[in-house]
């Protein structure tokens, strides 16, 4: 688990707004595994405890940092969907075309499905800039 944390941290992007907390996880980590060393049964169930509460939280960050990536691949797909709406007829056919293929699956199903499992307001939020995208603004 150790490897997994120091990999986010090695992982996270600079203009990420979501910060996994990192600290609280090792602090945990430490925890369980000196309870552990120390071998007593009673340490049992709050070895349990922490390391329920470990991987809960490790899970809510994992969620929020993926909704977070997720927001970001939409907005930016829809940006640059639009710019080549906008720009369509002056590339050649063949390249017009190429790129509709591109985008075909993430228009057809997955904006769909990654915008259903983002909060609403986020989703509210997203479909607003698409709208202003397409009106030009």
């Amino acid at each position: 688990m150790r490897g997994v944390l120091r990999q986010g941290r090695e992982l996270l992007p600079p203009h990420a707004e979501f910060k996994p907390n990192f600290d609280l996880h090792e602090q945990r980590l430490d925890e369980i595994e000196r309870l552990f060393c120390e071998g007593k049964p009673e340490n049992r169930a709050r070895i349990l405890a922490l390391h329920a509460d470990f991987l809960l939280d490790m899970e809510a960050d994992i969620a929020a940092s993926l909704g977070e990536s997720q927001e970001r691949v939409v907005r930016f797909t829809d940006v640059m969907a639009q710019k080549i709406e906008d720009q369509k007829f002056e590339l050649p056919a063949e390249v017009r075309d190429s790129l509709e293929d591109l985008l075909q699956p993430y228009h057809d199903h997955y904006r769909e499905k990654m915008l259903g499992e983002m909060p609403i307001e986020t989703r509210r939020d997203i479909e607003a800039a698409k709208r202003r995208l397409e009106e030009g603004e």
